[in-house]
C-alpha cells in the first residue's frame, strides 16, 4: 500500500501508511515510544457510514457545540446591519452613520484582538473546555449590556465585551475540533465552525424581522437578546464534551487521553482499534515533543526558514481575502438597492435580508459537502473566476443603477440577483476553507500561531474596512467597488503562484512540500509520491 492509497480510503477506513509509520520511526529518536507494534494492525474499517457507527455518532453530535461557536461572530456581524434598517434604534443611537456606525462594526473585532493573546495562553494552559466556558460568560455579560444599552457609548462598549468574550471561542474551538473529531471527519467540523457563522446570521436576521412591528425599544432590543441562544447552551452542555486528548497529553496525563481516544474513536474495542489509538497517541506524544524541542512554537518560528515564511504569507494573505473580496461593498449598498428595487419598507428589506442569510446558510454547508471532491487550490481559483464576473457585472450595473439615480426597478433587481451569486462563489469557495487550509500547511508545533496570524490578519482588515467603506461610499459612490474588483485579480494571481495543492496528501506529505529542499527531501508532488512509494517497498 502507498501513500496514494488515501485517495481511495472507504468511508469509516482510516489507513496508517509505511509512508507515516517511516516518519514516526525517523523523527521520534527523542521520543520513549515503540512504534512496532503499528505493523500488526494497520487499519481500522467500519462497513457502514459514520452514523451508523454509535460513538462516531456520539462525537459528532457534541462536537456540534465547539463546531456551532462562529455563529456568535456571525450573529455580530449581522445584527448590526439588521439594527441599520430599524427607525427605532437608528433614533435611539442617534443615526450613527459614516464613523460612526464603523465604529460599531468594528467593534468585536476590536475586543477580539484586545483578548487574542490572553485566550491563547488559557486555552494551552487550562484547556479547550476552559476557554470555552470564559468566552461563553463573557460574551453572556457583553449581551446583557448591550440589550439595556441607555445610549451610543454604552452599546459600543457592549460590542467590544462581545468581541472579547468571542475570542476564547475563536482560539479553543478550532483547536478542540482538529485535536477531538475523528481524522477524517476534521476538515468537515472545521469547515462547520466558519459556516455557522450563517446560523448566527440567520437568528439575528429573523428574529430583528419578527419584532419589526414593535413600537418600543425592544424592537431592537429583543434581537440584541437573542444572542443568548448561543451562548446559554454553551454554559449549559459543554460541560458533557472530553478534553482535547493533545492538551491532556501536553500535561502528562497519557492514560486519560488514550481512554478518551479509545472510546470515541475506537468504540471502547481495545481488540479492533487498539492499535489504531496507540499509534494516534504516539503521534500526539510525538507532536508534543517536537513542540518543546527549542523554541519551535513561537512567531519567530516563522521567520526562520524558507518553508515557514512561505506558511507565515499564507495565513496573512487568507486575513485579506476573507473581507476584500468585495463583501463589505454588496452588504454596504443592499438597503439602497432594495429600495430603487420598490422594496422601500423596513420590513420588506429585512425579509429580502432574511432570505439572503437563508441562501448563505445552504451555500456554505453545501462548502462541506464539495470539500473533499475538489482540490483547494482548484477551488479556490474556480470560485474567484465566479466571483470577479459576478462582482464585475455588479459592478457595472451599480454605476448606471447611480447614475439613473435609482430610478430603474427592473435593474435593481437584476442586481440584487447578481448579489446572490457573488455570495454562493464567496460561501462555496472561501467561508470554511480558509481554516481547513491553514491547518493543513502548518506543521503541529506552529498550527495554533498560524491560526493566530490569520484571525489577527482577519480583524484588523474588518476594523479597517469598518471605517473606509462608509467613508470611501460617501465620497466616491459606486466607484469604490472597483477597488474591490481588482483585489479578486490580486488574490486569484498570488493563489496561482503560491499556493500548493494539499487534497489527498496527508499531513507529512504537506511539509514536505513546504520544507523538502531545506530537509535534502523531494518538494515537487510527483517526487513526493515517488518518495512515499519507495518508503513503502
Amino acid at each position: 500500500m502507498t501513500a496514494s492509497s488515501s485517495d481511495s480510503k472507504a468511508a469509516g477506513e482510516i489507513r496508517v501508511t509505511s509512508f507515516e509509520k517511516d516518519l514516526l520511526r525517523n523523527q521520534s529518536s527523542n521520543v520513549d515510544v515503540d512504534v512496532g507494534n503499528v505493523e500488526n494492525k494497520e487499519t481500522l474499517t467500519y462497513d457502514k457510514p459514520w452514523y451508523r457507527v454509535p460513538h462516531f455518532l456520539k462525537l459528532n453530535i457534541l462536537l456540534l457545540m465547539p463546531a456551532l461557536a462562529g455563529s456568535i461572530n456571525g450573529f455580530d456581524a449581522f445584527l448590526v446591519n439588521s439594527l441599520q434598517i430599524m427607525e427605532n434604534w437608528k433614533e435611539y443611537m442617534g443615526n450613527p452613520t459614516g464613523g460612526t456606525l464603523g465604529a460599531l462594526t468594528a467593534g468585536p473585532p476590536i475586543g477580539y484582538l484586545a483578548a487574542l493573546w490572553i485566550a491563547k495562553v488559557v486555552s494551552d494552559k487550562h484547556g479547550r473546555k476552559p476557554a470555552m466556558v470564559i468566552g461563553a460568560i463573557i460574551t453572556t455579560i457583553g449581551t446583557i449590556i448591550q440589550t439595556f444599552s441607555n445610549g451610543y457609548a454604552c452599546f459600543l462598549v457592549s460590542r467590544i465585551i462581545v468581541g472579547f468574550g468571542s475570542a476564547f471561542y475563536y482560539v479553543a474551538a478550532p483547536a478542540w475540533l482538529a485535536e477531538l473529531a475523528f481524522p477524517e471527519h476534521r476538515s468537515v467540523m472545521v469547515i462547520l465552525f466558519n459556516s455557522s457563522a450563517y446560523v448566527g446570521g440567520l437568528v439575528a436576521t429573523w428574529v430583528s424581522y419578527g419584532t419589526m412591528g414593535l413600537s418600543s425599544t425592544w424592537q431592537w432590543r429583543a434581537p440584541c437578546l437573542s444572542q443568548l441562544v448561543f451562548t446559554i447552551p454553551h454554559l449549559m452542555f459543554i460541560w458533557f464534551l472530553p478534553e482535547s486528548p493533545r492538551f491532556l497529553v501536553s500535561k502528562g496525563m497519557i492514560e486519560k487521553a488514550r481512554n478518551i481516544l479509545l472510546r470515541y474513536h475506537g468504540g471502547d474495542d481495545s481488540e479492533k482499534a487498539g492499535t489504531f489509538i496507540d499509534f494516534e497517541l504516539r503521534e500526539i506524544e510525538l507532536g508534543i515533543e517536537k513542540d518543546r524541542e527549542g523554541d519551535k512554537t513561537s512567531f519567530k518560528a516563522f521567520f526562520q526558514t524558507k518553508g515557514n515564511f512561505h506558511r507565515f504569507m499564507i495565513c496573512m494573505f487568507m486575513g485579506f481575502l476573507q473581507y476584500n473580496v468585495g463583501l463589505f461593498a454588496v452588504t454596504y449598498y443592499l438597503n439602497p438597492l432594495l429600495t430603487a428595487a420598490g422594496m422601500s419598507s423596513d420590513r420588506q428589506q429585512m425579509l429580502v435580508a432574511g432570505g439572503i442569510t437563508i441562501f448563505n446558510v445552504f451555500a456554505a454547508y453545501f462548502s462541506s459537502l464539495v470539500v473533499g471532491r475538489f482540490g483547494r487550490r482548484k477551488l479556490f481559483l474556480w470560485n474567484l473566476v465566479g466571483l470577479f464576473i459576478s462582482y464585475f457585472a455588479f459592478v457595472v450595473l451599480s454605476g448606471i443603477n447611480t447614475e439613473t439615480s435609482f430610478q430603474n426597478p427592473a435593474l435593481a433587481k437584476g442586481i440584487l440577483a447578481v448579489i446572490f451569486f457573488t455570495y454562493l462563489f464567496y460561501d462555496i469557495g472561501f467561508l470554511g476553507m480558509l481554516l481547513v487550509y491553514i491547518t493543513e500547511i502548518t506543521p503541529f508545533a506552529l498550527r495554533s500561531g498560524g491560526v493566530m496570524i490569520y484571525m489577527l490578519s482577519a480583524n484588523c482588515w474588518v476594523i479597517f474596512n469598518s471605517f473606509v467603506t462608509p467613508v470611501a461610499m460617501d465620497s466616491i459612490g459606486w466607484r469604490f467597488y472597483i477597488v474591490y474588483a481588482c483585489t479578486i485579480v490580486f488574490c486569484f494571481i498570488f493563489i496561482y503562484f503560491f499556493f500548493p495543492e494539499t487534497k489527498g496528501y496527508y499531513l507529512e506529505e504537506v511539509a514536505l512540500i513546504f520544507d523538502g529542499e531545506a530537509e535534502g527531501k523531494p518538494a515537487n508532488l510527483e517526487q513526493i509520491r515517488s518518495y512515499a512509494e519507495v518508503v513503502d517497498a
